[in-house]
């Protein structure tokens, strides 16, 4: 375990900065989802209808619907299928693999800039998605911008850019108390057969070099591990295919407060100890959450 060099403390990444945004959980149910992870001790968001908008700038169902976790820094997304769209058929795709984590979503402040580079790596990219909802109780609109790869490209899910436009509706005041004490998306690791080959192609699709099998951005890390080693670190993990987004980390202002908001829902971690406890897939929605107070780099 090292410290990682930095975590810039903003919400939305200004010049050339990459931040990791947010990642979802594609489920089947967005009510049942939404009871799990409030026996974690966090707080949901209520059911939002996404929308984006066609050539002619009419809103129209994007094919998912979501629930939010919104932390003080990026948030978790809990995705679901609700209109038969090629998007919902993405989702069910993925889910018939295994229920879980299927986006990672990195931002950047120009994502048309990252667009070019991408497709200049040989990235073949879909146009830019406007991604507009009705924030309830207003006459104003969330509006979000998503940079999505052909579904094939990156076999280990929907990996996207994604900007913010209106951070101050995403993340309202008041809306990122847990009682777990979350605070902030701090990284994912994913389960890869080809460990060298996925680096590589996460260094050109990211800009970031890899330094232990770990790429750190301005916020956050994406680290990769295969089955083999997943294997080793204990009998109690299991891989139910691969590629797999087998963990995501937050951080907590203390970890005293995550341990009891556990207890009082008879949520028991995998592991604990002085600076981190896992979370299994069985309590966590398909995939191995690891709450901690200080900010690191699992290699």
């Amino acid at each position: 375990m090292m410290t990682m060099p930095r975590f810039v403390d903003r919400q939305v990444p200004v010049k050339d900065e990459i931040f990791l945004d947010h990642v979802a959980y594609f489920v089947a149910d967005l009510d049942m989802a939404g009871v799990q992870f409030q026996r974690l001790g966090f707080a949901c968001s209520d059911v939002n209808l996404q929308t984006n908008l066609d050539d002619d700038g009419i809103a129209r169902p994007s094919g998912t619907s979501n629930r939010l976790i919104r932390l003080r820094r990026g948030f978790l997304e809990i995705l679901a299928a609700t209109h038969a769209t090629p998007l919902a058929a993405q989702l069910q795709a993925a889910r018939s693999r295994y229920e879980g984590v299927h986006l990672l979503a990195f931002s950047h402040a120009d994502l048309e800039s990252q667009r070019m580079r991408l497709i200049a790596n040989g990235f073949e990219m879909q146009s830019m998605a406007h991604v507009r909802r009705k924030e309830p109780g207003s006459a104003k609109q969330v509006a979000w911008s998503v940079l999505r790869p052909e579904a094939y490209v990156m076999r280990e899910g929907r990996i996207q850019f994604a900007y913010p436009h209106t951070p101050e509706l995403s993340w309202p005041p008041g809306s990122t108390e847990h009682a777990n004490g979350a605070e902030n998306l701090t990284g994912v690791i994913l389960c890869v057969a080809d460990m060298h080959e996925a680096i590589k192609r996460y260094e050109l699709y990211l800009g970031r070099e890899a330094k232990n099998r770990c790429i750190e951005l301005d916020r956050g890390y994406i680290a990769f591990m295969t089955p083999a080693e997943q294997l080793e670190a204990g009998p109690q993990l299991e891989i139910p295919d691969v590629p797999y987004v087998c963990a995501v980390t937050i951080s907590t202002k203390d970890l005293n407060q995550t341990r009891s908001a556990l207890r009082l829902n008879g949520v028991t971690p995998l592991f604990d100890s002085s600076s981190i406890l896992w979370i299994g897939p069985a309590d966590a929605m398909g995939c191995y959450l690891g709450i901690h107070e200080r900010l690191y780099v699992p290699f």
